[in-house]
């Protein structure tokens, strides 16, 4: 009898539970603005607000369908444990009320969870730089780790020649666990996952405030010279390490275990609500690189345009010191080895590891970039 009584009344709190969490995602829609809490322990000179000047939506799934859209999402490591005995499971992701809940419980003698990915769609859901934003409910659990990463296809395999510029260094833009309560952890992992043979890992913890509870916007910005994390439009993390020049793809997931800590006690079952991912890219520019294979950042990127050497030094652009670029599909720059567009010239049209290849290291003293 008493077990049934405790089962009941574990039923009535998860119902009552949804149903406020659906009031306050239809409250949050209407008025369109999920509440902003500037961070007190964050020093003053880092509360810096994301800047989408120059940048533009690329896409946004709001989950408003009944069913999560496959022409986008796929479900990552399907019937395979990720994490201890979580077992992802595709029936553990559903949408509802215009959220998609990422669902971790009990299954059989383990956990289930739930992984998807953009990783086997068009490569169009690859991406390389970009701002990246999820609104979300985090999970409520003590043990179960809910998370948005992005990931390289070629990563596990970097031992073998570590290079994060090439092979892609895996970005945690969030992971949160309850048993840590309150603090957000983003990670960079680079030189693949084998630690006995070179792999590396440095972890941000962040202390904030109120993130248990209701929704919150967690953002990552992505640019050829460093990354920068921002929660409810504040900046939190900001680095300059280890840069990857790959394309990579987004992966959500809910599941028990890594560094969540004891995962049984629960309650069970538990969740991740999220009310949307945005992803937005730069508008079409141009990347120069003081190195080849995309070292030493050297200009924020230049748009459509032409540029003398004085133009370039004013950006950053040293007269002769350009050794690798990256140009945009559909776009091409024209390279002369004299200023105002005089002496010898090469034209590219896609990313270029190194202008030593092309005869043109370290001659590059006037451009134009145009449309292909």
């Amino acid at each position: 009898m008493h077990q049934h009584i405790v089962t009941i009344a574990v039923f009535l709190l998860i119902v009552i539970g949804f149903n406020n969490e659906k009031k306050e995602v239809a409250t949050q829609k209407k008025s369109g603005v999920i509440p902003h809490k500037i961070v007190k322990n964050i020093p003053k000179e880092n509360l810096n607000q994301p800047d989408l000047s120059d940048y533009t939506l690329f896409f946004e799934d709001d989950f408003d369908s009944t069913a999560l859209n496959t022409n986008i999402w796929d479900y990552r490591q399907e019937g395979v444990a990720s994490r201890d005995s979580s077992i992802n499971l595709r029936q553990n992701a559903h949408i509802k009320n215009g959220n998609l809940y990422l669902i971790t419980d009990r299954h059989k003698n383990g956990f289930s969870g739930v992984n998807i990915s953009t990783e086997s769609k068009s490569k169009a859901y690859h991406f390389k730089y970009g701002y990246f934003e999820i609104s979300a409910r985090l999970p409520q659990s003590v043990g179960n780790v809910g998370a948005f990463w992005m990931q390289a296809a070629g990563m596990a395999k970097t031992y073998q020649v570590p290079n994060p510029s090439i092979y892609g260094t895996e970005i945690d833009i969030l992971e949160y666990s309850a048993s840590n309560l309150d603090n957000l952890f983003h990670s960079l992992h680079w030189n693949g996952y084998d630690y006995s043979r070179g792999a590396k890992v440095e972890t941000f913890k962040n202390l904030q405030p109120g993130i248990s509870k209701g929704y919150h916007i967690i953002a990552l910005e992505w640019t050829p010279k460093e990354y920068i994390i921002y929660v409810d439009n504040v900046e939190i993390v900001r680095s300059d390490k280890n840069i990857s020049r790959s394309p990579e793809f987004l992966i959500l997931g809910c599941g028990t275990g890594g560094f969540g800590g004891t995962y049984r006690p629960g309650p069970w079952p538990d969740t991740m609500a999220v009310d949307y991912i945005k992803v937005y890219k730069r508008k079409p520019e141009v990347r120069l690189y003081e190195l080849c294979d995309g070292y030493g950042h050297i200009s924020d990127g230049l748009p459509a345009g032409s540029f003398t050497t004085k133009q370039l030094t004013a950006v950053g652009v040293l007269n002769n010191s350009a050794n690798s670029c990256e140009v945009p599909k559909g776009w091409k720059l024209t390279a002369f080895d004299g200023d105002n567009f005089t002496g010898k010239s090469v034209v590219i049209t896609n990313d270029t590891r190194c202008l030593g290849s092309l005869n043109f290291a370290n001659k590059l003293s006037s451009l134009k970039i145009e449309e292909n």
